[in-house]
């Protein structure tokens, strides 16, 4: 990691969306990052990509040790995780969810999550901050016919960060932001839209969404993410882009 940066950054989901945007912009302000995703992106000035499927745990043993070497020289330059990579799930109701197909939804959205937020601890070395950001949804509040599985996996989450918020207790200028970017013209809102709506009765919420022209583009939202990664706020904050 170059010294001269402004700090380090492991950001999921960065081949498309917000996460690919997000980590953009983070280079260059002056960040190192790590982005990992299961499809390939190229590495440019500041960012290594790590192709690897976030579903299987087995997976993080080897990213925990690449991540440890690379921030053991942060001299109180923070480490920031931005756990933004996440699937939609079955778009079905619970009478048809298959078993698998459910654990693997739960598996990238929430278990992962919260086994990168004690990586991320066990590696940041003392006295460098640890920002993290949880990319939430309103469904982790708001019950819609169709997506249990990824309704209960956001709302997981946002317990996952509140408890987190609480073990950090005060660990300097390290803090924890549940962030919901609104509804986002990336590849989830694509998938929900093209779902069948004898399957997914929710469908024409999205498809209005497209068609009322209320898709933000990523680039657009990532905002007060860079911001409070920026910041030295304590605790949890939690923050809806355009409110």
């Amino acid at each position: 990691m170059s010294r001269e940066s402004v700090g380090f950054a492991l950001v999921t989901g960065t081949s498309s969306g917000i996460g690919k945007a997000l980590a953009h912009t983070l280079t260059g302000r002056g960040w190192q990052v790590i982005g990992v995703a299961r499809r390939a992106c190229p590495d440019h000035q500041g960012y290594h990509h790590l192709g690897m499927d976030l579903a299987r745990s087995q997976a993080l043993e080897s990213l925990e040790a690449q991540l440890a070497a690379e921030v053991k020289n942060l001299a109180g330059r923070p480490l920031a995780l931005v756990n933004n990579a996440a699937v939609s799930g079955q778009r079905r109701s619970a009478a048809t969810l298959d078993p698998e197909a459910l654990t693997a939804t739960m598996q990238l959205n929430l278990t992962t999550p919260i086994l990168l937020m004690g990586m991320a601890l066990r590696c940041c070395p003392d006295g460098s901050p640890l920002r993290v950001v949880n990319v939430s949804s309103g469904l982790a509040t708001m019950a819609l016919p169709g997506v249990m599985d990824y309704c209960a996996s956001k709302a997981g989450l946002l317990m996952a960060s509140q408890v987190f918020a609480e073990e950090l207790d005060g660990r300097r200028a390290s803090g924890v932001l549940v962030y919901e970017p609104g509804v986002v013209d990336t590849e989830m809102q694509t998938n929900l839209r093209n779902t069948d709506p004898e399957r997914f009765p929710s469908v024409s919420l999205f498809r209005q969404f497209q068609a009322r022209g209320q898709l933000a583009e990523p680039e657009e939202v990532i905002g007060p993410m860079i911001a409070f990664l920026e910041s030295s706020s304590v605790g949890l904050e939690t923050a809806r882009y355009g409110a």
